[in-house]
């Protein structure tokens, strides 16, 4: 479980930061664990999956290439951007236009 903090920045904005990290309480576990709503991803820089860092958001891609780790390897730039994957539910096909 995180633990989290809601603060005022210098700039005004809210930003929340984990304070913390704990173990799921046994009364949380013994009641059912949620589901996950995103698949769980590794991204390991001594053998990137650079197809998995094309899906990554731009601010998050920015900061691993700002890691000493992203240095060292050496990429001079990043993969282009992974083409959206297309949407084939809920279209219906009769469409006048």
């Amino acid at each position: 479980m995180l633990n989290v903090i809601e603060r005022a920045g210098q700039d005004g904005k809210m930003y929340v930061n984990v304070s913390g990290v704990s173990p799921v309480p046994s009364m949380i576990k013994q009641a059912g664990l949620p589901q996950g709503v995103n698949p769980n991803e590794i991204f390991n820089l001594e053998d990137p999956d650079m197809d998995l860092f094309a899906k990554f958001s731009e601010h998050l891609k920015k900061k691993i290439e700002a890691s000493p780790e992203w240095q060292r390897l050496g990429i001079k730039e990043a993969p282009p951007e992974a083409p959206p994957e297309p949407m084939t539910t809920g279209f219906v096909d009769d469409i006048p236009f």
